[in-house]
């Protein structure tokens, strides 16, 4: 049984029943990823994984993802948060829905084991660059060197894990996006195994 001093009853005196969920899912070591990669919720996701990741009764971290991406820098800290976890105990990647861009490509990959459901769609494609639209030409030099610095880093994330180059990885995305279902994920090996088959 889990310590409640390492999970108060916070949501007893609260109505909202998602709370209660969460609670419950934390307390059997799953983490719902289950929104946009943004700031505030790599905030709360990261503290809920170290929260997991210390508690002595849970053997291993399921972190279920159903999620269209989001912000490269989110993923990275994402992604580190999720190595350090792995680095105590068993981290199960688990897609649920969709895992498109920085899911797939960035937070799947930190995984120990890169699990989807049958029905899932992945998606992978270039690092995008969210910057502004008006820019001078030193910093549009800048902005594309800053976009190649985290081009470099993101494909050697997946090529390690896909057993490619991070130069093959650059040339499987590049100029598209890529949808896929789960054989073809698992052919690529951006996931290791398929679940609810049979």
């Amino acid at each position: 049984m889990v310590s409640s001093q390492v999970f108060p009853n916070l949501a007893t005196s609260l109505s909202d029943y998602s709370v209660l969920l969460r609670v419950d899912s934390l307390r059997q070591g799953i983490v719902n990823l289950d929104d946009d990669i943004i700031g505030p919720n790599v905030v709360d996701w990261g503290q809920e994984i170290r929260m997991v990741s210390e508690v002595d009764d849970i053997e291993e971290i399921t972190i279920l993802i159903n999620s269209h991406g989001g912000e490269v820098y989110a993923a990275l800290s994402l992604y580190d948060t999720i190595k350090q976890a792995a680095s105590k105990k068993l981290v199960k990647g688990v897609v649920g829905g969709i895992a498109a861009s920085a899911a797939s490509m960035i937070v799947l990959q930190a995984a120990t084991l890169r699990l989807a459901f049958q029905h899932s769609t992945l998606m992978i494609h270039e690092p995008l660059h969210w910057g502004d639209e008006h820019q001078t030409k030193g910093q549009m030099e800048d902005s594309k060197a800053e976009i190649d610095r985290i081009a470099d880093i993101v494909y050697g994330i997946m090529g390690v894990r896909m057993g490619k180059t991070a130069k093959e990885v650059e040339r499987l995305v590049s100029r598209r996006d890529i949808y896929m279902g789960v054989e073809e994920a698992r052919a690529i090996g951006l996931i290791d195994e398929v679940l609810g088959v049979g």
